[in-house]
């Protein structure tokens, strides 16, 4: 146990705890661009279908919206949002205008719960910000509690360590407590 408080403590350790917390949040952001990339990929390539759509006249939509359905029940991420929204669709029939209409917000089923959420567990990304200040906030603690557990021997009535000694002992633990609050 002696070893581990003094490994702690010592300069190596607080540079290993701190590199630590900062290896943790480069493995996190590295692992959510991973995962956030194909998202961002197809929804660039549905974006361009959409833009393309977007070019036609609403009667030039109604008249080629078998081909943009066809591309959207093909699309990875927008699949089954889109065969939830077509639900809502009012589709032009011979005596009506030429022209596809919506009953409810497309919002609804298009978001980021809707396709992101499935692929890309976005709660753990999201606190991530948080978990860092509460691995620095751990590492100080723990700095401190062990930098003056190991300084009380050298302090007080009948003290038999060098109260120098003892006052490294403390500074080591506060090292440790500073550095992990700045990595954090």
């Amino acid at each position: 146990m002696t070893f581990l408080l003094d490994f702690i403590v010592s300069n190596t350790g607080a540079i290993v705890m701190a590199g630590g917390i900062f290896l943790f949040a480069v493995i996190a952001l590295a692992r959510f661009l991973t995962k956030i990339r194909p998202v961002v990929q197809g929804m660039d390539q549905a974006l361009a279908t959409l833009t393309e759509a977007k070019r036609r006249t609403a009667e030039g939509f109604a008249a080629e919206f078998e081909e943009f359905d066809a591309a959207m029940n093909a699309h990875e991420f927008l699949s089954h949002p889109w065969s939830e929204f077509r639900e809502t669709l009012i589709l032009p029939g011979p005596s009506d205008r030429q022209t596809v209409r919506n009953v409810i917000d497309a919002s609804t089923f298009f978001n980021v719960a809707t396709i992101v959420e499935g692929r890309v567990n976005l709660r753990f990304y999201r606190e991530v910000p948080n978990y860092l200040p509460g691995m620095g906030i751990l590492g100080t603690f723990t700095g401190l509690t062990i930098g003056i557990y190991r300084a009380k021997a050298g302090f007080g009535v009948g003290a038999s360590a060098d109260p120098l000694a003892s006052l490294n002992e403390l500074l080591n633990g506060a090292a440790l407590a500073f550095l992990t609050s700045i990595a954090g």
